[in-house]
């Protein structure tokens, strides 16, 4: 295949030359007059940082101050993020509708109130994994599922009204980073070998693990993939859970965005999702292409779209709401040189668009190498590159009412007042439709059959309205 005839070449030749929207603005140092890139991870390296980048001293031991913002003043369609075309999967309503399913049903005994939340991750995979089967979407579903559930569990605002059988283990696991790490050492080892490993904690906390249902997707990838694949797979998800539990008992501090980017590009849960490119397509590479300097710079850049541009969507919800201040690159940037959220995010934006455009320029290398398989390779990983954005502004996980960002701010529950409830809900499924929250981006049509934009706890909290005769005032 040579690079003029591919049409994917074609298409990034166009966003390259600035005749597409696709991209976005050039990537420079704005006000510095120079055209340097603002960041570039060189295969192998640590992002090294342009003239626009240069780090402050270190405030590793400072106290986070306070952040003061107004809710919904910045629009992410102001600090130039990407625009793609996402490739959602085209049975998506039926795959994610069986993983809901399966999700409510391993929620149910613990009556946590955390399932009021799978809608918000629930429809991830497909957006990200557009070309893999029903089969192996399910699987990579349920493993998903699996992670973003317990993420719920240990966020403390999720579990605070925690009554029943389960909420004394629920607290045990959530506070105490021994026994998490010991569940996620057992965890790694099911999904390692398809065998679930004698716990060493209590029944209410072994049972909080989930291994049963970790069982049910480690039996998919085992009988899906082959050994070489599984190996590199539960080393990237080893590296993932330690990466989270230390990041809970011991948060690191760093002194510059480069040092951060440096740290999520090897930590991020993104290495493990990279594998899932190849076993989503069942196209698994030999090692070595996997070695090749290009494959692996593309990889890196991949982990660095889907990670950081997770950091301006996430920024509110870890860094103010969850206090997660050194888990963010916005926060990094806030703390190290000293910008506001907006110069922040364009900063953050400004190194996923980089990491974009250098993704581009190498695929175009790779399609003059005719391999088919390897092409095929470098398609699913940009179908993952696609779907990152898209799919985090459809989420509800990162919306709030107290968002800095206009597209993920929801409106405000006032109380009980007489009104016409009917007449508010109608402006309030107007005030946060999909349509006007996606714009200028156009959605396949699959996406018209996605969850609502009103999160689920909002949406009971309407229907409760509703009956009650109370008001959500828009």
């Amino acid at each position: 295949m040579s690079a003029s005839s591919s049409p994917f070449v074609k298409r990034r030749l166009m966003a390259s030359s600035g005749s597409s929207g696709f991209i976005g603005r050039p990537l420079t140092n704005s006000g510095s007059g120079s055209s340097r890139p603002l960041a570039r991870c060189g295969s192998g390296s640590a992002p090294m940082l342009g003239r626009g980048m240069s780090p402050s001293p270190s405030v590793e031991n400072a106290a986070p101050a306070k952040i003061v913002y107004q809710p919904g003043a910045i629009k992410l369609a102001d600090i130039a993020c990407p625009q793609p075309d996402c490739r959602i999967h085209p049975n998506a309503t039926v795959v994610n509708q069986q993983l809901k399913d399966w999700t409510i049903d391993m929620l149910k005994p613990f009556e946590l109130g955390i399932e009021d939340y799978i809608d918000e991750y629930n429809t991830m995979a497909a957006y990200v994994f557009g070309d893999a089967s029903d089969e192996r979407l399910t699987v990579i579903g349920k493993l998903s599922n699996l992670q973003y559930v317990h993420d719920d569990m240990i966020d403390g605002r999720r579990i605070a009204n925690a009554s029943g059988p389960y909420a004394f283990a629920l607290y045990t696991l959530a506070k105490n980073p021994k026994v998490l790490l010991a569940g996620c050492r057992d965890i790694m080892i099911t999904l390692a070998t398809a065998h679930k490993p004698t716990p060493v904690y209590g029944r209410d906390v072994e049972e909080m693990m989930l291994l049963d249902y970790y069982l049910e997707a480690a039996e998919g990838f085992h009988r899906l993939s082959n050994p070489a694949w599984m190996k590199r797979f539960s080393k990237n998800l080893k590296i993932f859970y330690e990466s989270q539990v230390n990041s809970a008992s011991k948060p690191q501090s760093f002194s510059s965005c480069a040092e951060f980017v440096d740290y999520r590009a090897a930590n991020s849960g993104m290495l493990h999702s990279i594998d899932e490119v190849e076993f989503a397509q069942d196209n698994f590479m030999p090692t070595e292409i996997l070695e090749h300097a290009v494959i692996k710079e593309m990889q890196q850049n991949v982990i660095l779209v889907g990670s950081l541009s997770n950091d301006i969507f996430s920024f509110e919800k870890e860094t103010i709401r969850d206090g997660m201040h050194h888990a963010n690159l916005v926060h990094v940037a806030m703390t190290t040189e000293g910008l506001n959220i907006e110069k922040a995010a364009q900063k953050t934006a400004a190194i996923v668009r980089d990491n974009m455009d250098t993704f581009y320029r190498l695929m175009a290398e790779v399609d003059t190498w005719n391999r088919p398989d390897v092409s095929r390779y470098c398609v699913g990983m940009e179908n993952f590159l696609l779907g990152c954005w898209p799919w985090q502004l459809s989420t509800d996980r990162y919306r709030s009412e107290t968002s800095p960002f206009a597209e993920l701010l929801l409106p405000k529950y006032i109380g009980p007042q007489p009104a016409d409830v009917d007449a508010t809900l109608r402006a309030l499924v107007r005030s946060t439709s999909a349509p006007s929250l996606a714009q200028p981006w156009a959605f396949p049509v699959v996406r018209a059959a996605s969850p609502s934009p009103v999160s689920s706890p909002l949406r009971q909290r309407i229907d409760r309205a509703k009956r009650s005769g109370s008001l959500i005032r828009v």
